[in-house]
């Protein structure tokens, strides 16, 4: 019973942790190592849900504690089958060496570096996955990186902390421009701090993407690679002159569809986006893609009330579902949509026909504790152009916020 609990996707953190305590107590043994255990059961049934959160168990362990679990732990990171258990022991092992540099000298190859490099959002202590910056410049560097290994590298470069952002930026922007890492390059700017952007880059940069989105066929443009990267080129056209600006986001509106995603950032909880803006009775999408490592929803409700609903939900618990299978939704008249609870690496989407009433509607997080900061603003306006042009920039939403509330 335990066990199973402990393996269980819709399991809850606390109760997670709670159910390892007392395994570890029934079985005289201790928390990492029934930890160990769960993750070696995920892999053999090849579920691979509560990995993540098994992860988190083992990077705020000691490293005493994890030194007993080391050669258990470098068979899983070697030789599991399921990614997110390969990942859960890598943040680990890297947790108990806390030296970068000797993790990165025992990588073997590019495959072992990329195992690595994609357990870097396990790793719960920032200025430890900062260290890893310079690794992380050597491979993109390297013309001898293999493909797989580069886009690994870009993806971590957010994680990497303010200190680097703004050096992080030049380095995806030069990714973009080339062209070969395009969408990875894109999505990784999107979770960048926004003050970290550069404003001298902008104009080029969205140039190019304006450029490069002429070239990709009409049947193409609803495809998420296309999506996301038109999606910066809007971003960044908000630090051109009002001219520049309006001119490109008209002509990347008018080669794009009306479908809009929204990416959650890794333990900052907070949207990438915290505006949308979309035309007055016109249909639409919102994609939203969870890219935390902990479960979000996007709940999509009438002006001025992302703070009623989220107080509505700050009560329930995940297992209350409404009527469509949605956990964390409240009975109330000012939600017009809202996704599943997603969970880290997955995706859900609401379609709406249209909103006839101009007016700014607000997107939300509904789990308990997360609306104060994870919320943003849909635009609904007979006229984008207008609107864009007197509001370059979206509001700035907080880019980093305490442990304590993201882990709640």
């Amino acid at each position: 019973m335990l066990a199973e609990r402990i393996g269980r996707k819709s399991t809850d953190v606390a109760k997670r942790d709670e159910a390892l305590t007392k395994l570890a107590a029934l079985r005289k043994t201790d928390k990492v190592s029934e930890t160990v255990a769960a993750l070696q059961r995920l892999d053999a049934k090849g579920g691979s849900g509560a990995a993540d959160d098994l992860a988190k168990v083992l990077t705020t362990s000691t490293t005493a504690e994890l030194a007993k679990a080391q050669s258990a732990l470098l068979a899983l990171g070697k030789t599991a089958q399921q990614k997110s258990v390969r990942r859960a022991a890598t943040a680990a092992l890297i947790a108990a060496e806390n030296n970068p540099a000797k993790t990165w000298s025992a990588a073997k190859d590019d495959g072992e570096k990329q195992n690595v490099t994609e357990a870097l959002p396990a790793i719960t202590d920032p200025a430890l996955r900062a260290q890893f910056q310079p690794l992380l410049s050597s491979i993109l560097a390297s013309a001898q990186s293999s493909p797989s290994l580069r886009a690994a590298a870009l993806r971590a470069l957010p994680l990497m902390g303010a200190d680097n952002a703004k050096a992080n930026f030049g380095v995806l922007a030069g990714a973009l421009r080339d062209g070969k890492d395009r969408t990875v390059a894109s999505r990784a700017i999107m979770q960048l701090p926004r003050e970290s952007w550069d404003k001298a880059a902008a104009a080029p940069l969205a140039e190019n993407i304006l450029a490069w989105a002429k070239t990709v066929p009409p049947n193409q443009r609803n495809e998420q690679s296309y999506i996301e990267t038109a999606q910066l080129g809007n971003e960044l056209a908000g630090l051109l002159p009002p001219a520049d600006a309006t001119r490109i986001r008209k002509e990347l509106r008018s080669l794009g569809v009306s479908v809009m995603i929204v990416h959650t950032v890794h333990e900052q909880m907070r949207y990438d986006q915290t505006r949308l803006v979309v035309e007055a009775g016109k249909p639409f999408e919102i994609i939203l893609e969870n890219s935390d490592t902990m479960p979000h929803n996007l709940v999509l409700v009438k002006p001025a009330s992302h703070e009623k609903v989220g107080m509505a939900s700050a009560t329930m618990t995940p297992e209350k579902l409404d009527k469509q299978g949605r956990a964390f939704i409240p009975k109330s008249d000012l939600i017009l949509d809202a996704t599943k609870l997603v969970e880290p690496g997955l995706k859900d989407s609401i379609k709406v026909s249209g909103l006839k009433d101009e007016g700014e509607y607000e997107y939300v997080c509904t789990v308990p504790g997360h609306f104060a900061l994870m919320w943003g603003k849909l635009i609904v306006t007979k006229d984008v152009d207008a609107y864009l042009q007197a509001n370059p920039v979206a509001m700035q939403s907080p880019t980093a916020i305490p442990a304590a509330v993201h882990n709640h």
